[in-house]
């Protein structure tokens, strides 16, 4: 199971910049894609996605192996399989992201917006089916197909020519831009959701289905019950006044020329797009910090580490319990823990303030350098119970330290040493009242068949320091005579 101690370690030490602009963008992201979904009506689909991830967060935290395995051996296929089934979905929220240019206005004044409008109540009080299209700030074309260029200045008259019931391309719709029609007889694509009842007929299917894939505002003027629909982000209004029609044109036509990623049109209604977003940077919190939890698993690990002792003051020294190693167990995430090196860790304990006596030293995260986001979970021991005694100076006779055998028929007739005394700084009970004694370093009688001097260097004890700076050269001068003699 997950120490909920480190999780909240490792979450609060990942909220800096970086992380509240990830979860900014994650935000951002879900908001584009609450507002696609909404459109295309796409949620069995996301509800299905949303509960796999949810058994997901749950074998992580509960360590299910088997479940964990199986996701992560199936967590690429699966992401292709989001790309292909969300594609549409996924190129419109790219294309909403990356298009800066604004819409152009359609002339000036209200003149435009009138004239749609005037000509479309003309054409449902005869009966006369009609589909307009005014294209928004996203690409338009990639969504339409055949019809014909024609780039003629909007006028009530063409239009009521191009969508006569004896024109060749009354059937398709016309685009306008900018106070040009554009193309007429144009093809759109039908609606693939069942947001359109199936009552309505062609038109205004194919009217849907462009608005659900751009930001297009689109007229339809219905043949059979001469009514007037406006399809926009997936949506439809019944529009039965003509100067409401003129200002919904008219308003689009200024709308669009700044960027808008889908939220309501009506004045006044500021709570629900708060909401949203509060809503949405919540979740987006929860997604990257089950993301940063799920990609960084705690684990515990017990490392042994040398201890180092760095700043003891010159007039003291260690003498008991000076432990040269102790086992750290440390949390964090596995990356950070497997990627730690005990062999380049110590744990230093700082004795510049040391006094003499018996103290205790705990150790603690000030006495070993972790990586970020790992912590010192416990040692052992947890202490260190240190002797600290002060050094005083004592004269020690020196000795040669000889080892192995002379040559056959030799005998060591005797061996002197300069200078026969050294005086060094010990501990105050070392060596207790006794006479001290040191000792050069190991001299091998077997290599002297002669009178000779031989200078060495001193075996000194462990807890014992030179007055000076180092140890002085020891001369050794050894006299042999024969074992006749």
């Amino acid at each position: 199971m997950y120490n909920s101690k480190l999780v909240a370690e490792m979450i609060k030490g990942s909220l800096n910049w970086r992380g509240f602009l990830d979860i900014l963008l994650i935000a951002v992201v879900l908001f584009f894609a609450y507002h696609a979904l909404n459109r295309l009506r796409t949620w069995k689909i996301l509800f299905g996605i949303s509960i796999a991830v949810i058994i997901l967060l749950l074998a992580n935290i509960l360590e299910l192996t088997g479940l964990r395995w199986i996701y992560s051996n199936l967590s690429n296929v699966a992401l292709i399989g989001i790309v292909i089934v969300f594609q549409p979905e996924i190129r419109k929220m790219l294309e909403r992201i990356v298009s800066l240019k604004g819409a152009r206005l359609i002339g000036k004044g209200k003149e435009p917006s009138c004239l749609i409008a005037e000509a479309a109540f003309a054409m449902a009080d005869i009966r006369q089916g009609a589909l307009l299209v005014l294209p928004g700030k996203e690409p338009l074309e990639q969504w339409l197909s055949g019809g014909f260029s024609l780039n003629g200045d909007l006028s009530f008259p063409l239009l009521m020519s191009i969508f006569d019931h004896h024109s060749p391309g009354h059937d398709g719709a016309a685009t306008i831009e900018n106070g040009k029609i554009r193309r007429f007889s144009v093809r759109l694509p039908l609606s693939e959701t069942d947001r359109i009842s199936e009552i309505f007929g062609t038109r205004h299917h194919a009217a849907m289905g462009l608005s659900e894939v751009c930001d297009a505002l689109v007229v339809a003027v219905s043949e059979e019950k001469g009514t007037i629909r406006v399809f926009q982000n997936g949506k439809t209004e019944l529009v039965e006044e003509q100067e409401k029609l003129q200002m919904r044109v008219s308003s689009h036509l200024h709308a669009v020329a700044s960027f808008n990623p889908g939220i309501s049109n009506k004045q006044g209604r500021w709570a629900v797009p708060v909401l949203e977003a509060v809503f949405g940077v919540a979740l987006a919190f929860l997604c990257w910090s089950s993301i940063i939890i799920s990609h960084g698993e705690m684990i515990q690990k017990g490392i042994t580490v040398p201890v180092t002792y760095t700043g003891i003051p010159n007039d003291i020294t260690l003498v008991e319990d000076k432990l040269s190693e102790v086992t750290l167990l440390l949390g964090g995430p596995k990356s950070d823990i497997d990627a730690i090196k005990p062999s380049g860790m110590s744990i230093k304990v700082d004795l510049s303030h040391a006094t003499k006596g018996k103290q205790n030293y705990q150790i603690t995260q000030e006495n070993v350098q972790l990586p970020k986001g790992v912590k010192l979970m416990g040692a052992q021991p947890s202490q260190l119970s240190l002797r600290l005694e002060p050094l005083v100076v004592r004269e020690a006779r020196v000795k040669p330290q000889f080892v192995g055998k002379l040559s056959d028929g030799l005998r060591l007739l005797s061996a002197e040493v300069h200078p026969e005394t050294l005086k060094m700084r010990c501990p105050a009970s070392f060596g207790g009242r006794t006479e001290l004694n040191i000792t050069t370093a190991p001299i091998e009688l077997a290599s002297i068949n002669g009178d000779v001097k031989i200078n060495s260097q001193v075996a000194a004890p462990p807890k014992c320091q030179p007055v000076k700076d180092d140890w002085p050269n020891i001369e050794v001068a050894v006299k042999l005579a024969s074992k006749h003699q």
